[in-house]
């Protein structure tokens, strides 16, 4: 039987938590847009629960998925103490009270027509008609107030739950749990290999010829036992693999969990609102860890296949309160992005903090961590100066597929082609190379017109090169934004390049996108924009307003020669 998970919005009422609505299992993401939603038109706090309970065991697993606006401490959470049947009893007496006076004020009103010799039948119809209308009405409105629905689906819940949310509410995290003696008739779920044994021997039993479980370097005997719950992996399940696989998969992925709870625990506390940019350089931290975990079960002999290991990483990010869209972009770039020092930093961390020692509580140690973010976000942290900067970011569409497509020499000329269109531009409009991706250049420019200048210039280029060239186009996107940044090691880090990424994946190919920052800085110039509306950016939570800069190709004379060269000696 599988658990029962459910988001649940909550919202301070009256000083207290209340339970706003309810949603399935399949509906975070419109959770959390409904708390964003309530919080941005009513102003007050909001956080959205996940609550997940198993029914064989009855055991309740609860965690904090995303907090708007912040909560003062005396904020008390929903009462224990509420009866419904009392209230009931209270709105039913009262709508009987409020009926028979707006009765009695009717039969007031109405005496000119008792006088008239109306008939009595007709006039006691109407009197009762009164009174069940006005008795309903009352009734409909009392019962809004004194019993509303978020108290029905609050007293719903079972008072173990209640306590924990609760806790998670006022302190944030979670709270220590014992769970309630299992429902006669069911039977004792199978799980994983235990993280933890209070007997003697490390090694359980095992039937004859089954597969010894997983020993690595990390002393996971030493960690509280936690039933790992399951969540809905963004990559696809893997088939079936070898039992010794399935164990080690189970090991890795129970030590995560445990080390990912941990970690949020701490930050509930230092940072119960995260930033778009500190929970991606959280992603890197528990990336680290996800890394060494499954490393660690090969140097144990049992390899895990990439697909397993994606799995592994995508629900550790899930159970972090990534949403799914970000937790597949951020799959898909993890290991290109440990190629930036300052990122495999941050991943070397959480590795090191992954195989490091429990501490005296039996969990694992994150002691660095906060001070790890708050030098991620805060370059003034680690002594680097942020200054405001103008970047253009180039991305070749479709290059992971240029080699299997056309083979190495044709994809590197493609490459070769970009790059001298784009150190072209950097030339002509007075720019500067940051570096290379791979599959695009980082560039920055003095003022926002001339960046968007360069980057029509760099898609008309790409456009004459594919007209020239179709058997290998050079298909481009291109995305400029400004924010602050600091330059550090040769490179730019900070916020403003995260969104500079996501701003130029929105856009499709041959498109230039940019920022509303970018679009605000162009006042004068002749550039046309077409808004694209709010666009959620790419390896990231933060949705922001996406423009499109509109550019036309270079008009070409007849034969080979390009405008550019009328007039010039042709060659003989």
């Amino acid at each position: 039987m599988k658990p029962i998970t459910t988001y649940e919005v909550y919202q301070v009422k009256f000083d207290r938590w209340a339970l706003h609505q309810r949603l399935a299992a399949h509906d975070q993401d419109k959770a959390i847009e409904a708390g964003r939603v309530l919080e941005a038109s009513t102003g007050i706090p909001v956080q959205v629960l996940e609550e997940t309970e198993n029914q064989e065991t009855g055991e309740v697993s609860l965690r904090v998925v995303k907090r708007f606006g912040k909560a003062a401490p005396e904020v008390k959470g929903p009462p224990e103490d509420t009866d419904i049947a009392s209230r009931i009893v209270m709105v039913v007496i009262n709508a009987i009270g409020v009926g028979a006076i707006v009765t009695v004020l009717a039969m007031i009103g109405l005496q000119p027509l008792k006088a008239a010799n109306a008939e009595a039948g007709a006039y006691n119809m109407l009197l009762f008609f009164i009174f069940a209308a006005s008795m309903l009405a009352s009734a409909l409105l009392l019962f809004k107030v004194y019993v509303p629905m978020e108290l029905i689906l609050w007293r719903g819940k079972t008072p173990e739950a209640r306590a924990r949310c609760i806790d998670a509410l006022v302190h944030g995290g979670r709270s220590e749990f014992q769970p309630r003696p299992m429902r006669p008739g069911f039977r004792e779920a199978a799980v994983a290999p235990p993280l933890a044994s209070d007997a003697p021997s490390a090694t359980p039993s095992r039937a004859p010829g089954e597969p010894a479980p997983l020993q690595t370097s990390f002393q996971i005997s030493e960690l509280p036992q936690e039933p790992a719950q399951p969540i809905a992996a963004t990559v696809p399940l893997v088939p079936a693999w070898p039992p010794e696989v399935e164990a080690a998969r189970e090991v890795a992925r129970n030590t995560l969990f445990i080390f990912t709870d941990a970690a949020l625990g701490l930050l509930a506390l230092s940072r119960p609102e995260m930033q778009a940019f500190e929970r991606f350089g959280l992603n890197l931290y528990l990336g680290g860890a996800a890394i060494r975990a499954c490393d660690l079960t090969a140097a144990s002999g049992v390899s895990l296949p990439p697909e397993v290991r994606r799995e592994i990483l995508a629900q550790t990010l899930e159970r972090a309160g990534t949403n799914a869209g970000t937790v597949q972009s951020f799959v898909e770039r993890l290991e290109p992005s440990l190629g930036r020092p300052r990122y495999k930093a941050l991943a070397d961390a959480g590795a090191e903090a992954f195989t490091a020692p429990p501490g005296e509580d039996g969990k694992p140690r994150h002691e660095k961590l906060d001070a790890l973010l708050r030098e991620w976000s805060d370059p003034a942290a680690r002594g680097a100066k942020s200054v405001a900067v103008i970047f253009l970011l180039t991305d070749i569409v479709g290059s992971t597929a240029l080699t299997a497509k056309l083979g190495n020499s044709a994809a590197q000329r493609v490459v070769r082609a970009h790059n001298t269109v784009a150190r072209a531009a950097v030339k002509e409009f007075r720019g500067r190379e940051i570096k290379h991706t791979g599959d695009g250049m980082l560039l920055t420019f003095p003022d926002a017109v001339t960046a968007a200048r360069a980057a029509i210039a760099i898609q008309q280029d790409a456009h004459t090169y594919a007209a020239d060239n179709p058997e290998a186009p050079l298909s481009l996107r291109v995305g400029l934004h400004t924010g602050q940044a600091a330059a550090e090691e040769g490179e730019y880090h900070g916020e403003a390049v995260l969104l500079l990424d996501g701003i130029c994946a929105a856009g499709e190919a041959g498109q230039i996108t940019c920022s509303e920052e970018i679009a605000a800085r162009t006042g004068g110039s002749n550039l046309r924009f077409v808004d694209l509306g709010p666009k959620l950016l790419k390896g990231t939570e933060i949705e922001r307003r996406v423009l499109r800069v509109e550019w036309t190709p270079k008009m070409k004379a007849p034969g080979p020669l390009e405008y550019r060269q009328i007039g010039a000696q042709p060659a003989s």
